[in-house]
């Protein structure tokens, strides 16, 4: 029995948990796009999220928000001017529970009340990525059923950890290159410091500026949309 039992939870780890992020967690490249595509997690985060969106205006470029549907459900405003300035939204989970933390039912209802959240301000994410980047069969199927689009990222910067602007810029240059998707982070969730991400604008906005000066280019998130 002992041994049936342990074979069975082999199985069920190796095709539940295994299986999903061997195939899912595949670092993102684009060949064909000329340059980096932005894309935030955690959020939204009212002063920081605002800040962001003032920076990719300014560089007139979009980006794809990954989001939390209990943070969007209170920031409403700030949802919609994300729509209406043309950024396009993933869906990150509904809390920032990690899915190991969570039985299949549990990551169901906490995506399906997510996406529903979303839907009743009137937006339609199209979009997926599991928080810590770490997926289950359940959040797969999930994605299946409702037409998302499951996208990892190729550079992580680490921003949520505390340190200067000027370090964070400078791990953004040295990790940048085309075709890369670059994750930073507007909210401050699980072992992030509280106060890291109130120091991503101004690196972000430092990085922008040199990554173009020295001939760097963005693809704006709506040029991955349409190929």
């Amino acid at each position: 029995m002992i041994l049936y039992m342990t074979q069975f939870i082999a199985v069920f780890a190796g095709v539940y948990y295994l299986l999903p992020n061997l195939i899912l967690r595949r670092k993102t490249l684009l060949a064909d796009a000329p340059g980096i595509l932005l894309t935030f997690d955690d959020g939204p985060c009212q002063e920081v999220t605002e800040e962001v969106l003032d920076i990719l205006a300014e560089n007139d470029t979009n980006a794809c928000f990954f989001v939390l549907g209990e943070k969007a459900k209170a920031s409403k405003e700030l949802m919609a001017r994300m729509a209406r300035e043309g950024h396009s939204i993933g869906l990150h989970g509904n809390t920032h529970r990690h899915p190991l933390s969570l039985t299949p039912k549990e990551q169901w209802k906490e995506l399906s009340e997510a996406y529903q959240i979303l839907a009743h301000l009137g937006l339609k994410p199209r979009y997926y990525r599991a928080p810590h980047g770490f997926y289950t069969l359940s959040s797969w199927l999930f994605c299946l059923n409702n037409g998302l689009e499951i996208v990892h990222w190729t550079v992580l910067a680490e921003d949520w950890k505390i340190g200067e602007a000027k370090s964070l810029t400078q791990r953004l240059m040295n990790r940048s290159a085309p075709g890369r998707i670059l994750v930073l982070h507007d909210g401050s969730e699980g072992k992030a410091d509280p106060n890291a991400n109130h120091i991503m604008p101004a690196a972000l906005k430092a990085y922008l500026k040199n990554w173009r000066a020295q001939g760097g280019l963005l693809t704006p998130w709506s040029d991955y949309e349409k190929n």
